[in-house]
């Protein structure tokens, strides 16, 4: 396979994520990850130390599964910057995604908005690339309160 269909398959696997959270699709969410993959989520303001990890299948499937508890979500992927290993079966990526999340507060509709950056690792098993290791880091939170859906 040539280096630019690499960066093409990885670049999928970053766009699948994010249409299977908007999706609810989350058993094939997880299954994006290898079955040893590790799911880091940092706070703002912390990039030492994960607020959360997750290490096993059935803990990264609870984690998309989780999305549920939003009406909807809109995951908007920007820039990613994709760097394929030499032996090409290991690969690194830096994504900048906006994440939006309807949700209902105290009885009001609520738009959470959440800047992300992810920095991952990803491996490539029987030709297909998967998370090794994804870690997101929240950048900022903004959150407006009483929001009509069809503002949204």
């Amino acid at each position: 396979m040539t280096h630019s269909h690499n960066e093409n398959q990885v670049r999928r696997i970053l766009d699948l994520y994010a249409h299977y959270a908007d999706t609810r699709q989350a058993k094939k969410q997880a299954d994006l990850f290898a079955p040893d993959a590790v799911f880091n989520v940092f706070a703002a303001g912390n990039e030492e130390t994960p607020a959360q990890t997750f290490k096993t299948p059935a803990k990264i499937l609870a984690v998309c599964e989780n999305l549920k508890r939003y009406k909807t979500t809109f995951h908007f992927n920007g820039q990613s910057l994709i760097e394929i290993a030499p032996d090409e079966h290991f690969a690194t990526a830096e994504t900048y995604t906006l994440a939006y999340h309807e949700i209902d507060v105290a009885g009001k509709n609520s738009l959470m908005n959440v800047a992300i950056r992810y920095n991952d690792e990803f491996i490539k098993i029987a030709d297909i690339w998967k998370f090794k290791q994804r870690n997101l880091y929240i950048r900022f939170v903004d959150t407006k309160y009483g929001i009509d859906s069809q503002q949204i």
